[in-house]
């Protein structure tokens, strides 16, 4: 079959140089095989520093493509650490957030947490949370979320209304 050979002809162990992987990563995704390019693109990131966050973004998206949201997330968690520049910095803190929004697992909601933690003002995270902890079933953490988003955005309608729907559901009005 065509991956054995693809395997055969270049195990990715014993791939060195950046445009080995990069074949390879092409020839994964030829194959249909998005999650074995994933994991290619992420060892360039951490091959070549000075690329990490477009080799990272490209894990990224073949991670969403293999239907690993999860592992995009952490990949673009990884953008976000090493990003110097606050754009890119803040593009991959929304871009993990909403990877992790369509896991729906504990993993995810702590993740949203650092994140928030990372930018506490900024209403576009917290109303992503807000809705990440809503779907697990954690009204304690939504309402501590939703507080502080109705205390930055107090003329937010919608806002304010799924804030006392909150706190309703929470037995906390």
């Amino acid at each position: 079959d065509r991956t054995a050979l693809v395997r055969a002809a270049a195990p990715e162990d014993f791939l060195e140089t950046e445009k080995e992987m990069l074949i390879l990563a092409k020839r994964w995704l030829e194959l249909g095989e998005p999650a074995r390019a994933a994991s290619l693109y992420e060892r360039l990131a951490e091959q070549n520093p000075e690329r990490a966050y477009a080799w990272y973004g490209e894990a990224a998206r073949w991670w969403l493509a293999a239907d690993a949201p999860q592992r995009a997330a952490e990949a673009w968690q990884s953008a976000f650490k090493i990003a110097e520049d606050e754009d890119r910095r803040r593009d991959a803190a929304l871009a993990a957030l909403d990877a992790a929004q369509q896991t729906n697992d504990g993993s995810s909601l702590r993740m949203a947490g650092e994140l928030i933690d990372a930018y506490p003002d900024d209403p576009t995270f917290l109303d992503i949370g807000i809705e990440m902890a809503l779907a697990n079933n954690r009204l304690a953490q939504a309402q501590i979320w939703s507080r502080r988003y109705v205390q930055l955005r107090p003329d937010d309608e919608k806002g304010l209304e799924r804030n006392a729907q909150i706190a309703l559901a929470n037995n906390r009005l």
